[in-house]
């Protein structure tokens, strides 16, 4: 009875007793919420893999043992690589061709009655076209690019060298101007 006893254990509960049982009730808190958010994002991640092996059967037509995330992945890349070949293809079909453009600067010339002109030579490239030859006067020239004006867009044609050897006596014509090479706009 007369021997020392020593009342450290008791003044420490009794200082950070309180806080110790905070953080032990804090800790437990923290266990159960880990738990549940534990098997949560399992119960997720299973749902997860069903739904995707059901779409992957539905949509890609894959056995759904065989479905992964890198299949799929790998199957959406093909997919959205045929979709720009889709797109691709339809700027393609509503494109006028070089003979559409060649038909519009056919009919926009004037009448072989009107002038006397030969076309050597009709190049198209893209949306820029070049219509290069000879006639018998000046005047005929500028109807000529007058009569041009029609098939350019906007109306501007530009007068350029000429690349044709024109006979003695004629008038050599070359323009340059541009075309609607999509039907539509």
């Amino acid at each position: 009875d007369l021997a020392k006893q020593t009342h450290f254990v008791e003044a420490i509960w009794e200082r950070w007793g309180y806080a110790a049982q905070l953080a032990g009730t804090a800790f437990m808190i923290f266990l159960i919420y880990a738990m549940i958010r534990d098997s949560l994002a399992l119960h997720l991640l299973d749902a997860s893999e069903t739904a995707l092996k059901t779409q992957a059967q539905a949509v890609a037509k894959m056995n759904p043992r065989q479905a992964s995330a890198t299949k799929i992945r790998k199957f959406i890349a093909a997919q959205e690589q045929l979709e720009k070949g889709r797109k691709q293809a339809e700027k393609v079909l509503k494109m006028n061709s070089a003979l559409d453009i060649l038909e519009l600067i056919s009919t926009s010339m004037p009448a072989k009655s009107l002038t006397k002109l030969e076309v050597k030579r009709v190049s198209i490239h893209n949306e820029q076209a070049e219509v290069h030859g000879y006639t018998s006067t000046d005047y005929d020239k500028d109807t000529i690019a007058k009569a041009l004006q029609k098939a350019a867009v906007g109306g501007v044609v530009s007068s350029t060298q000429s690349m044709v050897q024109s006979p003695a006596g004629r008038v050599p014509f070359a323009f340059k101007f541009k075309v609607v090479r999509q039907a539509g706009g």
